[in-house]
């Protein structure tokens, strides 16, 4: 599974399936001040790009392009289009990058 900001992959014919998308709610008080809702909100980040890999795991597909990250308040919102290649071909940067955030 390739995870990714660009809007498209070169090299490769592939399928969009639909679009995915995860999110967090931030929602725990933060007496430590800013260091302690950065971290938070880095977790949430990261829980939610988790959950976007997951559904796409459970849809069977190859990669995820174009994710967004937004945080409108208290909250992580990641989505992204779920893709399947058509031929055996796949860019070798997906080859090479199974299983990898690139962001």
């Amino acid at each position: 599974m390739f995870l990714t900001t660009e809007s498209g992959l070169p090299g490769g014919i592939y399928k969009r399936l639909r679009i995915i998308s995860g999110a967090i709610v931030v929602t725990a008080g933060f007496p430590g001040g800013k260091e302690q809702w950065e971290a938070a909100m880095e977790a949430a980040i990261e829980n939610a790009l988790g959950k976007l890999y997951l559904k796409a795991l459970e849809l069977g597909t190859d990669a995820v392009i174009g994710i967004h990250i937004s945080t409108p308040a208290n909250m992580v919102a990641v989505m992204g289009t779920a893709i399947k290649f058509l031929d055996e071909n796949a860019p070798k940067a997906v080859q090479d990058q199974s299983d990898q955030f690139m962001l």
